[in-house]
């Protein structure tokens, strides 16, 4: 049998375990809210696709990237981004 305290125990390692499955870290966030703006981004026009098969020799954008473009381009938002771009420089 639990007595009050032992209940009261497992009540606190209750909430420390949803506290924990609950992560609230700044970058927990971020990616919810990429998450967010990936599901509400539409899919780029073909004429974006062209610029980046005549510019850049691609046919798709990378998972991000098109989200962070169509939000400068076409929702006309500022932003802050540092992307990779996944170029090797052999010298």
């Amino acid at each position: 049998m639990f007595d009050d305290d032992d209940e009261n125990l497992m009540l606190e390692l209750d909430e420390i375990e949803k506290s924990l499955c609950e992560d609230k870290s700044p970058i927990n966030q971020i990616k919810q809210n990429m998450e967010i703006a990936r599901a509400d981004c539409p899919a780029p026009d073909v004429k974006y696709i062209e610029v980046l098969k005549t510019s850049f020799g691609f046919g798709k954008f990378r998972p991000v990237q098109w989200t962070v473009i169509q939000s400068v381009l076409v929702s006309r938002r500022d932003n802050c981004v540092v992307m990779a771009t996944g170029a090797w420089l052999i010298v």
